[in-house]
């Protein structure tokens, strides 16, 4: 792999100079695959309620009072039970809901986008 002063490219980081968003550890290779980088923040939230699916967003918030489980919906059909505790959970998975059958937990939840 090339050296840039003596640092691997893995220890560069890469920058989309359109948005100035970048990655550690992306090759020019990466992103010349990937064809534009993917923005890394959230910039708006939409209420989740269980059991309604919507479109997946980029995250999913949850903000829980009583500690439990919550099952998570791809839009693949597949689901994921996830423990949370008491207070503020980010996930960076691409949910499309939040499955009323087994989930524990006492909270809300937003699609991060």
């Amino acid at each position: 792999m090339t050296n840039i002063a003596g640092r691997s490219i893995r220890d560069v980081v890469l920058s989309d100079p359109a948005t100035g968003v970048g990655y550690k550890g992306a090759s020019a290779a990466d992103v010349a695959a990937q064809g534009q980088l993917s923005k890394s923040y959230y910039d708006s939230a939409t209420a989740l309620a269980p059991g309604t699916d919507q479109a997946a967003g980029i995250g999913v918030g949850i903000v829980a009072t009583v500690a439990g489980n919550v099952v998570l919906k791809f839009a693949g059909g597949g689901t994921w039970t996830v423990p949370v505790a008491v207070g503020l959970t980010i996930l960076p998975l691409a949910v499309i809901g939040i499955v009323a059958a087994g989930t524990t937990a006492t909270a809300s939840y937003v699609k991060l986008t």
